[in-house]
């Protein structure tokens, strides 16, 4: 599974200036134009994409917007300020879209990203793919879902937003998107070690615990896939590695673990 961070093309030709507005959320946020890249220095602007394009669904009330950013502030101050990001912003895409179409919609006292712009978005995509995946898995089409959960997989270049980890609005989306590819990852780990596929059941496993060090059931994978490849000593060390991340929690692996690393231990076939 190889993470991309080139946006999927659009054959569709748009009378905006631009075909597709592609935003790679996960890992450092990165924008393209048709396949080039925007720079986005950081700052108010792109602080303000971020929020834009993680509630991209729906009109977000401006004083939800200001209290993000600019929480406490007189909202004289705030509304300008968000007014200044909203005008860096449409500066930064200065070029990309034609100068009459609005990159911000605003409606109300409500503002989201212009809905009919050609948006491509990863994490979008990867809640999609995750979701398919479940419909496929649940219906038992394990061949969609395999397919499906892979794309999510290759999606996920890292969390949500990774070179700005302090900004607490992002924390919710980031554990959701999370989980989305934990889910999918967890299933093929699963489906490729029942297929007696050990290195796809290896590097799924090893996906895993880069978004999540501590999950047990990734390193129990990971040494089950040691000792079938007759490499019992890294299965060994796959244990131990378990143990000191759960002792820094204070926390023992389980005895399905242990028992595992016993019969790794004797030598016994698992």
């Amino acid at each position: 599974m190889t993470a991309t961070r080139t946006a999927r093309p659009t054959a569709t030709p748009h009378a905006h200036g631009v075909e597709q507005l592609a935003v790679c959320c996960l890992g450092p946020m990165v924008c393209f134009a048709d396949g080039t890249e925007v720079p986005l220095r950081p700052g108010r602007a792109r602080s303000l994409l971020q929020f834009l394009v993680v509630h991209r669904a729906a009109r977000v009330p401006r004083e939800t917007v200001m209290e993000a950013f600019w929480p406490g502030a007189d909202p004289a101050r705030a509304r300008n300020s968000l007014n200044v990001a909203a005008c860096e912003l449409r500066r930064a895409l200065r070029g990309v879209l034609a100068d009459e179409v609005p990159l911000i919609e605003r409606s109300g006292d409500g503002c989201r990203l212009n809905p009919a712009l050609p948006w491509w978005v990863d994490a979008e995509e990867l809640a999609r793919c995750v979701a398919a995946g479940d419909a496929a898995a649940r219906a038992g089409d394990r061949d969609e879902a395999a397919r499906r959960y892979e794309e999510a997989a290759d999606l996920y270049r890292g969390d949500l937003f990774s070179d700005d980890p302090y900004s607490d609005w992002i924390a919710p989306h980031r554990w959701t998107l999370q989980d989305a590819a934990l889910r999918a990852l967890d299933w093929l780990g699963s489906a490729h070690l029942a297929a007696g596929n050990t290195p796809a059941a290896s590097e799924a496993a090893r996906r895993v615990l880069q978004i999540d060090p501590e999950n047990e059931e990734a390193h129990r994978t990971l040494m089950l896939c040691h000792a079938r490849l007759d490499r019992r000593s890294l299965a060994l060390r796959q244990y131990r590695a378990l143990a000191d991340r759960l002792a820094r929690l204070r926390v023992a692996p389980s005895p399905r673990s242990a028992d595992l690393y016993e019969r790794i231990c004797r030598g016994e076939a698992v």
